[in-house]
């Protein structure tokens, strides 16, 4: 290879280092553009060897002249000015003549969007910009983009503390205001989560709002407390706090003139699960309950059983898995019996301190047996929630759910087993008298409802699924079934 390159041909760039450089600017004539098109934006380009994130800043300076700068941080190459910049209308096209670039687009600010393609030499691939924070999504197929079918109102409301929640609430779009929809409250799993359930790059709470909306259902979903913009604290609340927090979120999704009060259901994530049920068991009016990925058991027999299939998942010994299930029950015997953290923390180091002088030369070596992790675990698990989660039996109030359930999981689930979670719950709804319930075990699907390979947590960011197109599938057919 004999010319160096930016972009294309990547292997050009892996084998060579690329020198700094600055070339002038020659700016845009028209001054009078859209100011919503100025910013970063952001795409993935793929190659021929690879995929490249590669970033678009269109800025303005005080002579109201307009420029563009490219950036590709993979190859930490950054600010790269171009030749020549035209933004005509909504068309754009841009120009790096050492590099043998140039770009074609049509921007769409509706989607916040600018859909184009990328040439260089005899190489040319589909290049879309979108803003930094919609990014992640091109990776996930199942991820909306605005403009949304239906009505997304961002939404504010407070709980009985005083504490502002924050919120949206997305319903289909009606030639007239008096139609009435059934409306989903989604609720958070364990975590701190913003109303997206944002995590491991995905928005699954997203990608349910979507589909239910799409489907004609009215759905609220909510940022924790102390989360994105949502007050409060969220270190010092409890599963008892979440609780009252969408206890708040049901109630004002109640108070909207599109909402049928008489048909709320709520669908809940792990913990979230938790907090439906609780909701259900307080508010009698609650329509329906879907429980995804949730415990039926209190959190210890959780851990304890978390702690074998991981480790089994990930070819560990068993006389390894035996000896670190012994000295986790020890743990949470002590966070579960002695009240005062204090006493409880210099005991925990004790406990922990005599374990390690039991532990083989290789493992004191490894990163999960150093002290060091060890005491960045102890002030969460002494933490107010984790104490809570730690001994509630989720059964209690499973026995007192009269309203229709559906129950989802995915077999290869390895943090909420499905066996042993799935019988829990339905032996508890049966004990309360609740025959309308359906429970689906799906195969090859993960903790997050993907389709997967081995269910290990390492796999949920390399998945684009977010969410499998059969759990949405089923969820609406049994919301159009419910007796």
């Amino acid at each position: 290879m004999k010319n160096n390159k930016l972009f294309y041909p990547i292997i050009v760039v892996v084998f060579l280092v690329l020198t700094y450089f600055v070339i002038n600017m020659l700016f845009f004539q028209n001054k009078n553009i859209d100011e919503k098109v100025l910013g970063k934006w952001g795409g993935f380009l793929k190659t021929p060897s690879k995929q490249l994130v590669i970033y678009a800043d269109i800025t303005k300076d005080s002579s109201n002249n307009i420029e563009l700068k490219i950036s590709s941080p993979k190859q930490k190459q950054y600010n790269i000015p171009t030749d020549s910049l035209v933004i005509d209308d909504n068309k754009i096209s841009f120009a790096i003549k050492k590099y043998k670039i140039h770009y074609k687009g049509k921007i769409d600010l509706d989607s916040s969007r600018i859909i184009g393609k990328w040439y260089q030499d005899n190489f040319s691939s589909k290049l879309d910009f979108y803003r930094p924070d919609e990014i992640l999504r091109t990776n996930h197929p199942q991820h909306p983009f605005k403009p949304y079918s239906y009505n997304s109102d961002s939404v504010y409301f407070t709980n009985l503390e005083g504490i502002r929640l924050a919120g949206t609430i997305t319903y289909p779009k009606s030639k007239n205001n008096k139609s009435k929809y059934t409306a989903i409250l989604l609720i958070n799993g364990l975590g701190k989560h913003d109303r997206d359930e944002t995590m491991y790059g995905h928005k699954p709470f997203l990608v349910l709002a979507d589909f239910l909306t799409k489907k004609g259902f009215a759905v609220l979903r909510v940022d924790d407390r102390g989360v994105a913009e949502s007050q409060g604290n969220f270190s010092k609340a409890t599963t008892k706090d979440f609780t009252n927090d969408m206890i708040a979120a049901y109630k004002f999704l109640k108070s909207k003139s599109f909402v049928d009060t008489n048909k709320i259901g709520l669908l809940g994530f792990n913990e979230g699960g938790l907090i439906a049920s609780n909701i259900a068991a307080k508010e009698k009016n609650i329509r329906f309950l879907i429980l995804l990925s949730t415990p039926g058991v209190t959190g210890k027999e959780i851990l304890l059983t978390q702690t074998v299939k991981l480790q089994e998942k990930s070819g560990i010994p068993d006389k390894v898995i035996e000896r670190d299930i012994k000295i986790n029950k020890k743990i949470l015997n002590v966070i579960e019996s002695v009240k005062d953290s204090a006493k409880a923390y210099n005991k925990l180091r004790k406990l922990y301190s005599d374990f390690r002088e039991t532990l083989p030369q290789e493992d004191l070596v490894k990163k999960k047996y150093s002290v060091q992790s060890f005491k960045n675990q102890l002030k969460f698990m002494l933490s107010p929630w984790f104490r809570y989660y730690l001994t509630y039996d989720p059964k209690i109030t499973f026995e007192k759910l009269h309203s229709p359930v559906l129950i989802i999981f995915g077999d290869k689930d390895v943090q909420v087993n499905a066996e042993e979670n799935e019988k829990a719950i339905k032996n508890a709804l049966k004990k309360a008298g609740n025959k309308n319930t359906k429970s689906i075990i799906f195969p090859n699907l993960n903790h997050l409802l993907q389709k997967c390979q081995t269910g290990l947590p390492n796999e949920y960011s390399k998945i684009n699924e977010t969410i499998s197109p059969k759990v949405l599938d089923s969820i609406y057919v049994w919301l159009n079934n419910i007796d």
